[in-house]
């Protein structure tokens, strides 16, 4: 599974679910898990754009025009899969 994400990650930005407490963006092999709480109530995630956010592979930063568009693709997703959803700030 592993393998086919990381190879269609060159295609394509990859989203999916990552353990309780955040999600993974996928983005030509690179990887990153951005937090997204697990919550109770109106809404399921709690999204948090606040914080430093490295690639899990080189530890570098992402850009600000990495950042939008990681929380664009996050954002698209929770709304494809009707996942009720809010920013944490």
């Amino acid at each position: 599974m592993e393998k086919r994400r990381f190879n269609q990650s060159f295609l394509q930005p990859i989203v999916y679910g990552n353990g309780r407490d955040s999600v993974k963006y996928q983005e030509k092999g690179r990887s990153i898990a951005v937090p997204a709480e697990l919550t109770f109530g109106q809404y399921d995630r709690a999204l948090y754009r606040h914080g430093v956010l490295k690639w899990d592979d080189t530890g570098e930063e992402l850009t600000p025009s990495e950042r939008e568009k990681v929380f664009y693709e996050i954002c698209r997703y929770f709304d494809r899969k009707k996942i009720r959803w809010r920013f944490a700030d």
